[in-house]
């Protein structure tokens, strides 16, 4: 069943424009935005939302911006966004801070916005891209978590929670 979901948003995911400022706003207006000190936020595909905006803005804010690097064994760190010549681009084609780049510490991570292909009406469960690896560092993270949501990615479907899937904290979703 997630498969066949996750299928059905990634067609949907292509196609959907990227003018999305009133849910930046509201992640921007948000009471978790506003007390952290310390972000973590992936860097998008093109058929994600951009997230590019999302660090802008924290950076302009004086905000601490992180973005993950995955590592064998489903693993994957948080370190310190300097700027976008710093990265380089992984096997799944998507950018990550090099080698150099400084890790920080779960602990002193306020807030992750965790990125998603669907979310449920119901209970803030969310199909992610399949390799497990926000659920497997989600599973003792104790900060805030979001999710920013297009209107299309909120089903009524149910499907199979496996015992790994973490739920998000709050969904942000797109007005229509």
């Amino acid at each position: 069943m997630k498969n066949e979901i996750r299928q059905q948003m990634f067609e949907l995911m292509k196609n959907a424009g990227s003018n999305h400022g009133k849910l930046y706003q509201q992640l921007f207006n948000s009471s978790e935005w506003q007390a952290a000190k310390i972000i973590a936020v992936t860097m998008s595909t093109n058929m994600e939302l951009d997230t590019m905006p999302i660090i802008e803005k924290g950076l302009s804010e004086g905000k601490t911006m992180l973005i993950p690097k995955t590592f064998p064994h489903h693993k994957m760190e948080f370190f310190e966004f300097e700027n976008l010549e710093s990265l380089i681009l992984s096997n799944f084609g998507i950018l990550e801070p090099n080698d150099n780049a400084k890790v920080i510490a779960k602990n002193k991570i306020d807030l992750i916005i965790v990125p998603g292909v669907a979310f449920s009406k119901n209970n803030n469960q969310r199909i992610g891209y399949g390799g497990g690896f926000y659920d497997r560092y989600l599973s003792d993270y104790l900060g805030k978590t979001i999710s920013l949501v297009r209107h299309f990615q909120l089903i009524d479907s149910e499907w199979k929670l496996e015992i790994t899937d973490i739920p998000i904290q709050r969904l942000i979703i797109e007005v229509e």
